[in-house]
């Protein structure tokens, strides 16, 4: 059952939220943030926009074209579930974060819960915090947040809207002199967007009986690069991280000059529908939300390497905080998104073989592992690499020819590898430092297979984002009867390390990297059914002979591990 719930917050004043049964209350549309123009930082609100402020329905998101979203299941709510309103998008009102929280803890003013915070994914193009299929939102945090109290480690879950596309990754030196004039960082508007949401969180999720003390923030896909990128900030307000599916090598930063050629495309795309010549800025200023968002080129958005927040594009370049414990992983299929980058957006099919190329170069050029400065020259660069994939003969030049060997390589390099890179690099550092055995980062796999027949693409495999599904877990029900006992022990396996790791119970033990030839483990393997999972001690206990001899090729090609693996 739902029902309104009527809260006060000691420092916000009224809010009505939902009530999930009798054990779970949520507050949706909670502005934090306020966007005083276009290409301008935002700023924290710090006060609630009425009295009292209705939080039953989630609250606008960043305008953006359309991202299609898998469409596991299709069918009916469960009783229980509330009927939502679904959200419009708004330039500039879509900074708004949601809280799922135990109502024992909204009732004790003592209460001190640990704080799960979510980044949702979509390639820094699309997505939101209030994604929803058949009426369920994706990122719903009522199931684990229940498990969490049935577990004894109760838990409140935040999820966050933030600036995506152009409006939050568009750069150029003309935007710069913006910011500057305005006495605000340089560009990265929808990183500043989710420092603000953690600000917000520091300053008022006491209130809600969660502790700001103990944040650990989370992310998938662009997500998990956010939460990467936003580990390296200097004044970052969380104690632990956890990256699914996406690491800041995962989404690389390209320097201002690759942004001031994409911010060039927007104006002279613009620039033929107007006859002044307006300055650039104030032409992509005057442009209608829903032209601006359509994309000048297809593909993600990057950060920028503003040499402030982020130094530069490649792990040796980045700083990592010792005491920072992380988990790190990725799933057993990144390949469908390989796949994904090989297509045409529009019509889903095969991009041209240049155009393919031309994508793939510029993974692998922002990812900053394969081949040192020199990534478009790959794969002439880097034999060994293209061999163990099959990139050869005419695959070499033409994908189309191999598209199953260069999308498995993409999915390698940005996901499934680079967990591994980024602990080794991390343990390597700690050994150099002498570091405390506090901190590590522990990394994992799924292999634990999607359950929903409807997604063809994904469905029996452990595809780019089950994670969520897996962590969420709201279309349980939806499950077909073949598969719940392989799905249930996944689900129960990765929420409850989830949530013993934001209650500072390390899952497993930190990845290991010490000296030549030496197995890099452990890595804990999520699987069907069983206990849900298992600790793996090397990469062939993990991913099999051939697999861990094409991830070793990578990785011997990768900076840092040319002396160090064999």
């Amino acid at each position: 059952m739902t029902a309104d719930y009527s809260f006060k917050h000691e420092q916000l004043g009224e809010l009505t939220g939902l009530a999930r049964g009798s054990d779970v209350v949520q507050f949706r549309g909670i502005p934090f943030g306020r966007i005083p123009a276009r290409f301008r930082q935002s700023t924290l609100i710090d006060q609630l926009p009425s009295q009292p402020f209705d939080a039953r329905h989630p609250g606008p998101y960043c305008p953006q074209p359309f991202l299609a979203y898998p469409t596991y299941w299709d069918g009916p709510l469960p009783e229980g579930f509330p009927v939502l309103k679904a959200p419009e998008p708004d330039e500039f009102e879509c900074l708004n974060l949601s809280i799922t929280a135990p109502r024992s803890g909204l009732a004790d003013s003592t209460a001190s819960i640990p704080v799960l915070m979510f980044i949702h994914g979509g390639a820094f193009v699309g997505g939101s915090q209030s994604l929803s299929l058949a009426g369920r939102e994706v990122f719903d945090g009522t199931n684990l947040v229940r498990n969490g109290l049935a577990r004894a480690t109760p838990l409140i879950v935040v999820t966050l809207n933030y600036r995506l596309g152009p409006l939050g990754f568009l750069a150029s030196r003309e935007l710069e002199a913006l910011s500057r004039n305005n006495g605000e960082s340089v560009g990265n508007y929808g990183l500043h967007d989710q420092a603000r949401a953690l600000d917000w969180v520091s300053r008022f999720i006491g209130g809600f009986g969660g502790d700001p003390d103990n944040v650990t923030l989370h992310g998938t896909s662009a997500g998990g690069s956010s939460v990467h990128y936003q580990a390296i900030f200097r004044d970052r307000k969380f104690k632990r991280a956890i990256l699914s599916s996406g690491t800041l090598i995962g989404i690389g930063p390209r320097n201002m000059n690759e942004h001031q050629a994409k911010f060039e495309g927007y104006v002279a795309k613009f620039r033929k529908s107007t006859s002044a010549e307006i300055p650039p800025v104030e032409l992509l200023q005057s442009i209608p939300v829903d032209d601006l968002v359509c994309p000048v080129t297809p593909g993600i958005f990057n950060p920028l390497i503003d040499g402030d927040w982020i130094p530069g594009g490649t792990m040796d370049s980045i700083p990592i905080d010792g005491s920072l414990e992380m988990i790190i992983g990725a799933c057993a299929f990144e390949q469908d998104l390989g796949e994904f980058l090989l297509l045409d957006m529009e019509t889903n099919q095969p991009l041209p073989d240049a155009k393919m190329l031309s994508a793939a170069r510029d993974v692998f050029s922002a990812n900053g592992m394969l081949s040192g400065d020199d990534a478009q020259s790959f794969p002439s660069n880097q034999p060994a690499v293209a061999a163990a994939y099959g990139i050869e003969g005419a695959a070499l030049e033409r994908p189309s020819t191999n598209i199953d060997g260069w999308a498995a390589l993409i999915a390698d390099v940005a996901f499934r590898i680079a967990p591994v890179y980024v602990a080794a690099e991390a343990s390597k550092r700690r050994r150099a430092a002498a570091a405390a055995a506090a901190g590590g980062i522990f990394v994992y796999e799924i292999a634990a297979t999607n359950p929903f027949p409807k997604w063809a693409w994904g469905y029996g495999k452990a595809n780019h984002g089950v994670n969520d599904v897996l962590l969420f877990d709201v279309a349980g029900d939806q499950v077909p009867a073949e598969h719940r006992d392989e799905w249930r022990p996944a689900a129960a396996a990765l929420q409850a390390a989830w949530l013993d790791f934001c209650h500072g119970r390390r899952p497993w033990e930190p990845l290991a990297a010490v000296g030549d030839g030496e197995k890099l483990g452990p890595v804990y393997r999520f699987e069907n059914g069983g206990s849900g999972g298992r600790l793996c001690h090397s990469l062939e206990d993990l991913v099999g002979e051939k697999v861990a001899r094409r991830w070793r090729a990578v990785l011997n090609a990768s900076r840092g591990f040319e002396k160090r693996e064999s």
